[in-house]
């Protein structure tokens, strides 16, 4: 490989039938041991609280799974995992609660802009329901460093898992 893209040094054909199984494979061994999302919810605990609670000293890049009833819900990804799922379901707006506002739309979109929808009080109660039914879930990360890994395995994961329902990459 003359140009790597993102320090990655590995052929896409290595990425796809080594590497990201590998992540899968881990993901699917720390589903076996997630951590309630309420946790992030809990009144006192902080990005710090729960980053202890889960023996690490700092956040992580990495991907995530939202587990309803042992069921892969929705599949994301970040440079931080523990400040994005803070955003997940603490943050009151479209910006960074986008899986709750998504989950809110697909239930009834109003078919204004973002920030109209949000202003909507019927919507609005849709997307804090969203945030509430995300407090029920479980979830479960995975540590991956590397860039291209992670994009990949993003879609990779959701593809495996089947959360098409809440996965979309159509503005990724």
């Amino acid at each position: 490989m003359t140009n790597p893209i993102d320090d990655c040094e590995k052929s896409f054909s290595i990425l796809a039938t080594n590497i990201l199984p590998q992540h899968f494979a881990r993901l699917k061994e720390n589903m076996k041991s997630p951590f309630p999302a309420s946790w992030i919810r809990e009144r006192g605990v902080g990005q710090a609280t729960l980053l202890q609670r889960l023996g690490k000293k700092k956040d992580f890049s990495g991907c995530y799974v939202f587990i309803e009833q042992e069921k892969p819900l929705y599949v994301g990804i970040s440079r931080g995992v523990i400040g994005r799922l803070f955003q997940h379901l603490t943050s009151n707006n479209h910006f960074s609660g986008t899986f709750a506002y998504y989950m809110a739309k697909r239930q009834n979109d109003p078919g204004g802009t973002r920030e109209q929808n949000m202003k909507n009080a019927a919507f609005r109660a849709l997307f804090n329901n969203s945030q509430r039914r995300l407090e029920q879930c479980s979830i479960a990360t995975v540590e991956i460093d590397n860039a291209i890994e992670l994009h990949l395995f993003e879609v990779y994961a959701a593809m495996e898992f089947g959360t098409g329902e809440f996965n979309t990459f159509r503005t990724h």
